[in-house]
């Protein structure tokens, strides 16, 4: 037997379980003869052969656990998911200018920042960003406010979501910032 798991090249980790099998297998190194007068009295074959059942089955117990965990190793990982709660959105608004419609649906929240700074004149749009954490964020400038001759005046940021209603009111400020400057009229909120 021992010849056999040898040529096979299979060895044995050493421990308190399986170290008298070893022995019994002969895999371990061959020991000094004692001396006849120290010499053991055999033990009868019996009890050899229990003490081998009791390995053995120690042994089919430890591969019936590797097993187990190779199979808990090859299950799929579980995936875990975010909930995420639905963003209250206005109304659809839909303004008709210049022969072109405008449909917005920005988050309230954003919506309520943005008239602070720039009152009820100004259309906004809101667009989720699919490729990173981010958001459109577009003013709609009306024609009052505009220098753009033909079209529409729509100006837009692209805000993280980290900065979310902070992010708009800057944008919104910065928007108010340049009308004032370029155009020199005063916005009324």
């Amino acid at each position: 037997m021992a010849k056999l798991l040898k040529e096979r090249g299979i060895k044995f980790k050493r421990n308190a379980k399986n170290e008298e099998l070893a022995d019994l297998l002969g895999l371990n190194e061959p020991k000094e003869e004692p001396d006849l007068d120290e010499a053991k009295p055999v033990e009868p074959e019996a009890a050899q052969q229990k003490q081998l059942v009791e390995i053995l089955t120690l042994l089919s117990n430890d591969i019936k656990n590797l097993k187990d965990e190779m199979a808990e190793l090859k299950k799929p990982a579980e995936v875990f998911s975010i909930g995420v709660r639905p963003v209250q959105s206005a109304p659809v608004e839909i303004k008709q200018e210049n022969d072109t419609m405008f449909l917005t649906q920005v988050p309230v929240d954003l919506l309520k920042v943005a008239r602070e700074v720039l009152g009820d004149k100004f259309q906004f749009e809101c667009e989720a960003m699919k490729d990173r954490p981010s958001f459109a964020f577009t003013v709609v400038v009306p024609s009052e406010y505009s220098l753009v001759a033909e079209g529409v005046d729509k100006r837009t940021k692209i805000i993280e979501n980290s900065l979310g209603m902070n992010g708009v009111r800057d944008w919104c400020a910065l928007v108010k910032q340049n009308v004032i400057k370029f155009l020199g009229k005063t916005i009324t909120v």
